[in-house]
């Protein structure tokens, strides 16, 4: 029964797979789903694999065995099984873009709808629902282990005002703004706060970004579109009071100052 397991994770490593179901062991070994269950137990004791959710293993890497589980290196097959978009985004994202003051401890995933699994926070992943999915800002990237789908640093940037209480509160959202200004490009910028639904997110992002600098190119646009938006006023930092004055380039509120860090 041992060699059989050692042989199923040979033979699955050998076919490229990272992870796999329990009706892939039982075809791959042709034995009975109480036969394969006693094999999974045992890998998952000696740390071969571990359980994603139920019935859906992942294959251990020798450092995994470890240290645990790198969940970017299986995202991509796992969000195939569940049969879902996703992007790695917030905080994820920006430590990819070098604009994390501190790594996440977790791996945050934007899905397009809700799931509820219970092994997640053991695998150090956690999954955020965003109601109008859309594949504008998403990029593709390869590493080590393949390809995985990324939000581009204008919609991360987005992305982390409007998810701010999952990113460390309002002081560390402009730390990371901030960062990510030196990897913005203007036509991505310019295609993503066209598109994104939430305009008060839109309206703090121009509005941090012209405090902090931003070069030119990418606000001379930004300051143009927003004047045909014809946006409401919006405080800053909405668990603020409403006092302070008022924005008129952006419509914001300016009830808190923003952070900064030399």
């Amino acid at each position: 029964m041992k060699n059989k397991g050692f042989l199923l994770i040979r033979e699955f490593e050998r076919q490229g797979k990272r992870i796999f179901s329990v009706s892939d062991a039982m075809a791959q070994l042709k034995i009975s789903r109480a036969s394969v269950m006693a094999i999974l137990t045992r890998l998952r004791r000696d740390k071969l694999i571990v359980t994603l959710t139920n019935g859906l293993y992942a294959i251990l890497e020798p450092t995994e065995q470890t240290h645990g589980l790198r969940p970017l290196r299986i995202l991509a097959p796992f969000m195939k099984h569940l049969q879902t978009d996703y992007y790695v985004g917030l905080l994820s994202a920006a430590n990819h873009w070098g604009a994390a003051h501190h790594k996440p401890q977790t791996l945050q995933v934007i899905l397009p709808k809700r799931y509820f699994l219970k092994r997640l926070e053991k695998l150090k992943m956690r999954f955020f629902l965003k109601k109008y999915f859309s594949d504008i800002g998403i990029q593709i990237v390869k590493a080590s282990f393949g390809y995985t789908k990324i939000s581009s640093p204008e919609l991360t940037a987005l992305d982390i005002i409007s998810y701010e209480n999952d990113c460390g509160g309002f002081s560390n959202v402009c730390l990371v703004i901030r960062a990510l200004i030196e990897e913005m490009n203007e036509k991505s910028l310019s295609t993503c706060y066209k598109n994104y639904p939430i305009m008060s997110s839109i309206q703090r992002l121009g509005y941090m970004m012209e405090k902090y600098s931003a070069p030119k190119k990418l606000m001379i646009p930004f300051k143009k579109w927003i004047r045909t938006q014809n946006p409401s006023p919006i405080p800053l930092y909405s668990k603020e009071k409403r006092k302070g004055s008022i924005h008129k380039d952006w419509m914001i509120l300016e009830n808190v100052q923003l952070e900064y860090e030399e």
